[in-house]
């Protein structure tokens, strides 16, 4: 979160199944359930799934990540969602400590894994909701954070090539 601060974003809207994987824990994201992960500058993400997996996004995810059920069009609810960090007002008054409140909200996506469709209609759906955005493509962003192991990465790829020489 603290990378979208620094990049001017308010939010990320995640599709790409290995970066919601990464961020939220959500196995199902790699085995082909429908998943977008809503990441706020502040606050707790927001995984948006369809009923089939929210069973095991409750098991794969832990408490930083609030889970939430696809009910109709997606980008609706990425809209919905994105309103819900302004409780009720418009989210540039709603967020608060943030410096919204004169320049649009900054939402980042992966251009790579939106189609200009969903692109589209997600920019339909914020205005519809009067509400003022930017769009940045964030394309590989997460990607260069993927690529930087800590501690504890490294011990696990370390055991698996163990496990693996051994099966060999």
């Amino acid at each position: 979160q603290s990378h979208l601060k620094k990049q001017g974003l308010d939010f990320l809207i995640l599709k790409d199944p290995a970066n919601i994987f990464y961020l939220s824990n959500f196995y199902g994201a790699l085995t082909g359930a429908v998943a977008y992960l809503i990441l706020p500058v502040k606050g707790k993400p927001v995984l948006l799934t369809d009923f089939r997996y929210i069973e095991e996004a409750e098991k794969d995810c832990d408490a930083t990540v609030r889970i939430s059920k696809i009910r109709g069009k997606v980008f609706l609810e990425v809209r919905d969602i994105i309103s819900s960090f302004g409780a009720g007002t418009s989210v540039a008054s709603g967020l608060s400590g943030s410096s919204v409140k004169n320049r649009p909200l900054g939402v980042g996506f992966e251009g790579t894994k939106v189609t200009w469709t969903e692109a589209k209609r997600l920019r339909l759906a914020v205005k519809g909701a009067k509400l003022r955005a930017k769009f940045v493509d964030i394309s590989g962003a997460i990607e260069k954070l993927r690529a930087v192991k800590d501690p504890g990465e490294l011990h696990l790829i370390t055991e698996g090539q163990k496990l693996a020489d051994k099966a060999l």
